[in-house]
């Protein structure tokens, strides 16, 4: 039963460590995004600041710069939705993380208490067979003892009969 439990356990746990590493796996590549596309961010903000200053050309030339702005825009708040979704994943991950880490440790505490009463039931039954073997050892010792008197009464008893007749 022990052996059972314990393998049962084993299994769950290694199950737990299978979804801890992938989950750690990808909230790593999941921080290598966000950093990349805090990046991107950044570049967006420098040439955002650069058509500004360039905003004295002439009236086409300006709108086309504000156009472009805006098109930088839009893209950078397509990556900052992409990077606030990342980033959310990234806390999914880790929150999932920490349950598998609980859901260890919980299984690591039934383990024990689970050899611990394996322990106490083997020193018990250890227990048990000696007082067995003791019982057995006096049942046989009163057996042998039980025929010698039964021999003492038949040896009286012809010797009682004898003296009789």
């Amino acid at each position: 039963m022990y052996h059972l439990l314990s393998e049962q356990h084993e299994g769950a746990i290694k199950d737990l460590q299978a979804g801890l590493d992938e989950s750690q796996r990808d909230a790593s590549n999941l921080r290598r995004e966000h950093a990349d596309l805090v990046k991107k961010v950044k570049i967006f903000e420098v040439s955002n600041e650069d058509l500004a200053m360039a905003t004295n050309d002439q009236p086409s030339q300006v709108q086309k710069k504000i156009d472009r702005i805006d098109q930088f825009q839009a893209e950078m708040n397509e990556v900052q939705a992409m990077a606030d979704g990342r980033k959310s994943k990234m806390d999914q991950l880790v929150s999932e993380k920490e349950t598998a880490q609980a859901q260890l440790a919980s299984v690591e505490v039934q383990l024990r208490v689970a050899k611990e009463k394996f322990g106490k039931q083997s020193q018990l039954n250890d227990e048990l067979r000696s007082q067995l073997s003791s019982a057995l050892a006096d049942q046989d010792a009163l057996g042998k003892e039980c025929e010698a008197i039964k021999s003492q009464l038949r040896t009286t008893y012809v010797d009682d009969k004898d003296m009789v007749a």
